[in-house]
């Protein structure tokens, strides 16, 4: 795929423009709250010195339970529907493969691509879980795959094209 230089120039362009607008947007929540910490250590000076401490400090105290009391909420929010989602993930089932019978997988291959991750003793490049037996796997599965279809015979090729039209099964 080529991409024109105009085009990556708009592209980055764009991409800058929003994240300057994201930094805007940032300075300026951060100053509105910023102001409203201010305003509320005002506002509890204001009060104590008309008021007995007492009081003032109850109040406080309060305020700083129902926050603390919506922050429990939200968490305890969050934590159901992650044991939700856990629980479905753990319930959901495994489809059975329609290859699974046609082939077995070895445990070498003599693969010049993966040699390189096999002989990685650092595991630099296995981050992420990356197994060599699973890209295998996956590879049989494609090519096993694959010979079920038929080249389409009824279709020729126009002149000067080599390539095969193939069947979806």
């Amino acid at each position: 795929m080529r991409f024109s230089l105009r085009a990556v120039v708009v592209a980055l362009a764009a991409s800058i423009s929003r994240e300057e607008q994201y930094a805007q947007a940032l300075k300026e929540q951060e100053e509105l709250e910023r102001q409203e910490k201010e305003q509320r250590a005002l506002e509890l000076r204001r009060e104590t010195s008309t008021k007995d401490a007492a009081k003032v400090i109850a109040k406080s105290r309060a305020e700083a339970m129902k926050r603390s009391s919506a922050r429990s909420t939200t968490t305890t929010i969050l934590r159901s529907n992650a044991q939700l989602l856990r629980a479905r993930a753990a319930q959901s089932t495994v489809v059975p493969d329609a290859y699974e019978d046609l082939y077995t997988l070895r445990d070498h291959y003599d693969d010049m691509y993966s040699d390189a991750v096999r002989k990685d003793r650092e595991g630099i490049m296995r981050a992420g879980g990356y197994r060599v037996e699973e890209a295998w796997d996956r590879a049989l599965r494609c090519a096993v795959a694959g010979l079920d279809l038929l080249p389409l015979s009824e279709l020729s090729p126009s002149p000067g094209r080599t390539d095969i039209v193939m069947a979806s099964a």
